[in-house]
Formats: structure tokens, sequence, C-alpha cells
């Protein structure tokens, strides 16, 4: 099931980029993993109009393995998770959880958390806009 929360149901979801839809890939093919977390932030980015300059200064991907606490052991131990946040500028904009399923291969499930005052601050700057003829 895809995780898309939008959290303000008045607006229109044609307002809003599409995420792709729940996946799994087979472990060691990593790199469709990156191909289609890089394609839905780019849609998001393409959505608000932003262009390559402000991509490249203010559009921040941090990507992370999680880890979770143990009750018998001083340090906490990885998850075998990894997720990764789009970040436009203060803003956490979308992310991507990666979570390793029973079968060892990976299941991918995004979100887009845009709302209606973050597309305002995020697009009233023309100089991050995209110029449009």
């Amino acid at each position: 099931m895809l995780v898309n929360p939008m959290y303000n149901p008045r607006m229109s979801a044609e307002r809003f980029p599409t995420a792709p839809e729940l996946f799994t890939v087979p472990t060691g093919e990593g790199g469709i993993i990156e191909d289609t977390i890089e394609s839905f932030f780019d849609e998001i980015l393409d959505y608000l109009g932003w262009g390559q300059e402000a991509r490249t200064h203010f559009a921040n991907r941090y990507s992370m393995e999680l880890h979770s606490s143990s009750p018998t052991e001083a340090k906490s131990i990885p998850s075998n998770d990894r997720v990764t946040l789009l970040v436009l500028r203060d803003f956490t904009v979308a992310s991507v959880l990666e979570r390793r399923d029973d079968r060892n291969e990976i299941q991918v499930v995004s979100a887009c958390y845009l709302n209606p005052g973050m597309v305002e601050e995020l697009t009233k700057d023309e100089i991050l806009l995209t110029k449009r003829r």
C-alpha cells in the first residue's frame, strides 16, 4: 500500500505530484531503488517549479540507516531499514522508507508531505523557480 498523506483533504489531488507505487526490489539491485527515489523527488521539485540552480543550492537529500534500541544492550542495533528525506529550505517535504521483508527483498514506501502552506512558502521566491517562457 502506498503511503502518500496529503494533510489538507480540501486540496485537489491533481495539484500534487504523484508518488510511485509501492514496489519490491530484489536485494542487490540498489540502483533501481536510487533511481526511483530520485525520480520521486524530481517530480516534487518539478511540481514546485524549482530551477536547476535552486535544486543545487536549496534542495538537500539526506539518507540514513535506522537503528533500534535494545533493552539488553547499551547501544542501538542496525534495523536493516533506511530512510531518505528531501529537505527544501527548512521543510521536510518528502521521505522514502526502504524496509527488508521476510524474503530479504527491499520494500520501498514513499510519502509526500506537501501542504498548501509549504507550497506557498516554497514558490513565492521567483529566483528559485524555473524561468517560464
